[in-house]
């Protein structure tokens, strides 16, 4: 480092008899222990400059200039956003409001119409769940679902998605005969949204007990045997969303398209609690949708924001109201755990363990 000061300041004069004893001074002032020859590095150095002054003193010249932006931070304020350079930050809120153009305008979330397990809780003792089909009555809720959805549509493309399970694809089946082929942009299949897994054939006696546990261990995180929690589906709900959003970017941002998702009650209410973030808590005052009843959410042209409309709202929260969210500094929440589950569990002990008796269309009151 000594050496490379000898060196500038030998390039910027070659007056080496006095610039020798400046430097001697300078150094020995600091406490400098060894001071090297200098009449061989002035010498040196006035022979480079004789030769090659221009070059010398170009390169000279850039290394102040670097070690001037550097020392001063003048790159940091620069990338800061405070310059002529765009900052990180804004360059993704610009991504994030380019993405927000491309998201449907209308959101459709469709449990399977009524099945032969709604009815007979039995029948998945003797058919895999995945082959439990629609009843009459489920087809034709299918269908009606079907033209209100293209009511509230319109000419709108559309992208379906709907669960593998033989109810769901069924459903769809249903609905889809209201639109038009050309209307529809996509329709696929994606296991998933699959129906959450409660174990191969489910033997009755065993699955009235396991409900039961289930009311006690908590909803959202018990695992039936051989099956899942409502936390596994979570997982894997997730992992289709952030495929979704993948979609979503490569819409053609000039037009508007409506999304529909067929699957599951159990599904759909993770789903909702995955995009609106919802808490554990808020997912216990969920209930499962009515079959064939459209979830409607849409899109807020000014908050670029989803909202659920309020029939969906309340069709959500039939049997208990949801928790409501405290303010900082309030020492007591205002619904405790213990409210909430009992509200809950209340609602299920009614539906548990029921064989051959039918639905009413209307939620009890």
């Amino acid at each position: 480092m000594r050496t490379w000061l000898y060196h500038c300041f030998g390039i910027v004069t070659c007056d080496c008899t006095s610039w020798k004893q400046k430097m001697i001074s300078l150094f020995a002032g600091n406490g400098f222990q060894e001071i090297p020859d200098m009449s061989s590095v002035f010498t040196a150095n006035a022979f480079f400059v004789s030769q090659n002054f221009v070059t010398t003193a170009l390169a000279c010249l850039l290394s102040v200039v670097i070690l001037y932006y550097f020392s001063a931070g003048v790159l940091r304020v620069h990338f800061s956003g405070k310059g002529n350079i765009p900052s990180r930050n804004k360059q993704r809120e610009n991504e994030n409001a380019d993405r927000s153009l491309r998201l449907p305008k209308k959101v459709f979330f469709v449990r399977h119409g009524e099945s032969l397990g709604n009815i007979k809780e039995s029948a998945y003792g003797i058919t895999a769940d995945w082959k439990i089909p629609l009843t009459d009555r489920g087809k034709a809720q299918g269908l009606q679902a079907g033209e209100e959805i293209k009511k509230a549509a319109g000419d709108v493309p559309l992208l379906v998605y709907y669960s593998p399970y033989k109810r769901t694809r069924q459903t769809v089946e249903q609905i889809l005969r209201s639109f038009p082929k050309e209307q529809i942009r996509l329709l696929q299949e994606e296991p998933r949204i699959r129906e959450q897994d409660f174990g191969n054939f489910q033997d009755y006696q065993r699955m009235c007990h396991y409900k039961k546990e289930r009311l006690e261990f908590g909803r959202f995180f018990y695992r039936f045997p051989s099956g899942e929690s409502g936390a596994d589906v979570y997982d894997r709900v997730s992992s289709f969303m952030e495929s979704l959003f993948r979609v979503f970017r490569r819409e053609r941002e000039e037009e508007d398209y409506i999304l529909l998702i067929v699957s599951h009650g159990l599904t759909i209410r993770v789903m909702l609690m995955r995009w609106f973030r919802w808490t554990v808590k808020e997912f216990g005052t969920l209930v499962n949708p009515r079959n064939a009843i459209p979830i409607v959410m849409e899109r807020n042209l000014k908050t670029r924001k989803y909202v659920l409309d309020t029939k969906s709202w309340a069709m959500l929260h039939a049997y208990s109201k949801p928790p409501q969210r405290t303010q900082v500094g309030n020492d007591q929440d205002a619904d405790s755990d213990s409210d909430v589950e009992s509200d809950f569990g209340h609602m299920l002990r009614r539906r548990v363990c029921r064989i051959g008796q039918r639905r009413e269309s209307e939620p009890a009151k």
